[in-house]
C-alpha cells in the first residue's frame, strides 16, 4: 500500500472516529440500549424490503439512462449496483463507484466514457433530488425555518442546473464552446479532468432527447430516493414518533449530506453525526434519534454487504480487479 492509499485510509478512519465521537457524546448508554431493544421485527423486515426495492429501482433507472449501443448489454445491472454499494461499505473513498463503472465497461461492454458518465450523471440527479428533499420541508415545517437561507441557495442551484441542461439542448454547439472557454481559464491541474468530466456527462444525456425516457427516468429517480424517507418513517414509527413524509425527507437529506463525505468506508460516523443533527432540528429526542440512526445504518449496511458479496462472487469478480479498477480506468 503506497502513501496515497495509506493516507486515504487514515483520513477516513480519523473522520469516522471524530464523527462517532460527536454522535455518541453525552449519550445515555442505558437509554440507548433500551431504545435499540425495542425495535420490532416487522419494522426491520419492511426496512429490508425497501432497501432491496431502492436498489432495484436504481438499476432500472440506470437501464433507461444507458444509450442504445450495438454490442452492449443491460443485463445484471441489479447485481452491479448491489456490488458497488457493498464495496463502498468496506472500502474508503467511494471505490464502489469506480467498481460499478468498471463492471459496466468490462462485463456489459459499454464505452468507458459512458460507464463513468452515467454514474456521474446519476449522482448529480441524486444530489438534486436530495436538495429538493431538504428544500420542501424547510419551507413548510416551522421547526426548520431557521434553515431558509440554505433552502434558497439550494433552490438557486437546482434552477441553475435545469437552465444549463435546457440551454445545452437548445444551443448545443454554443454551449460546448462556452464550457470549453470556462474550463480553459481553470488552473492547469483541474483543466484536463474538468474537460473529461464534461465530455462524459455530455455523452450520457441522450436519454433526455426522448420525452418518454426522460419522464420515466425522472419518476424512477424520485421513487428510488423516496424509499429512504420511507425507511425513516417506519423506524420512527417503531419508536412511537409520528413522522410524516416531510420529516422523512428532511432527515434523509441530512443522511445524504453525511454520506456525501467520501473517505469514511460505509459512511460510518459521517452519516451518524449529520443525520443526528437533522433529527434534533425536527425535535426528536437524542437517545431515540441515535437508536434510530444506528438501526437505519446497520440494516442498510448488513443487508447490502451480504447481498453484495453474493453477487460479487456470482459475477466472478476478483479483489485484484476491483482494487485496480480506478487505476486501470485512468
Amino acid at each position: 500500500m503506497n502513501f496515497s492509499k495509506t493516507g486515504k485510509v487514515l483520513t477516513g478512519v480519523v473522520i469516522a472516529g471524530l464523527c462517532l465521537y460527536i454522535f455518541l457524546k453525552d449519550v445515555d448508554i442505558n437509554n440507548l440500549f433500551t431504545e435499540l431493544k425495542s425495535v420490532k421485527a416487522t419494522s426491520l423486515i419492511v426496512t429490508c424490503i425497501l432497501i432491496i426495492l431502492t436498489i432495484y429501482l436504481r438499476s432500472l433507472r440506470w437501464k433507461f439512462m444507458l444509450p442504445d449501443i450495438p454490442g452492449t448489454s443491460r443485463k445484471h445491472l441489479f447485481s452491479n449496483v448491489m456490488t458497488g454499494f457493498m464495496i463502498n461499505n468496506i472500502m474508503p473513498a467511494r471505490i464502489g463507484e469506480f467498481a460499478r463503472a468498471f463492471i459496466l465497461w468490462k462485463k456489459n461492454r459499454f464505452p468507458l466514457a459512458i460507464s463513468l458518465g452515467t454514474l456521474i450523471l446519476e449522482r448529480t440527479i441524486d444530489l438534486l433530488v436530495f436538495l429538493i428533499f431538504f428544500i420542501i420541508p424547510v419551507f413548510i415545517l416551522p421547526q426548520c425555518s431557521s434553515l431558509t437561507i440554505y433552502a434558497l441557495i439550494f433552490t438557486g442551484i437546482i434552477i441553475f442546473s435545469i437552465v444549463c441542461i435546457a440551454t445545452y439542448f437548445r444551443f448545443q454547439n454554443t454551449s460546448i464552446k462556452v464550457v470549453t472557454w470556462i474550463i480553459s481559464k481553470l488552473p492547469e491541474k483541474f483543466r484536463d479532468r474538468s474537460l473529461q468530466i464534461c465530455k462524459e456527462l455530455a455523452s450520457t444525456l441522450i436519454w433526455l432527447k426522448s420525452p418518454k425516457r426522460a419522464i420515466i427516468t425522472i419518476c424512477l429517480s424520485f421513487l428510488t430516493l423516496l424509499c429512504y424517507p420511507a425507511m425513516i418513517i417506519v423506524l420512527a414509527g417503531n419508536s412511537g414518533i409520528p413522522f410524516g413524509l416531510l420529516e422523512g425527507m428532511f432527515a434523509q437529506a441530512f443522511a445524504a449530506f453525511g454520506a456525501a463525505i467520501p473517505l469514511a468506508p460505509g459512511y460510518v460516523g459521517t452519516i451518524h453525526a449529520i443525520m443526528l443533527h437533522g433529527l434534533e432540528i425536527l425535535g426528536m429526542n437524542a437517545d431515540k434519534a441515535r437508536a434510530m440512526i444506528i438501526i437505519y445504518h446497520a440494516v442498510n449496511y448488513i443487508l447490502i454487504t451480504i447481498l453484495g458479496i453474493y453477487f460479487f462472487f456470482r459475477m466472478k469478480l476478483s479483489i485484484k480487479e476491483i482494487s485496480t479498477a480506478k487505476k486501470e480506468m485512468a
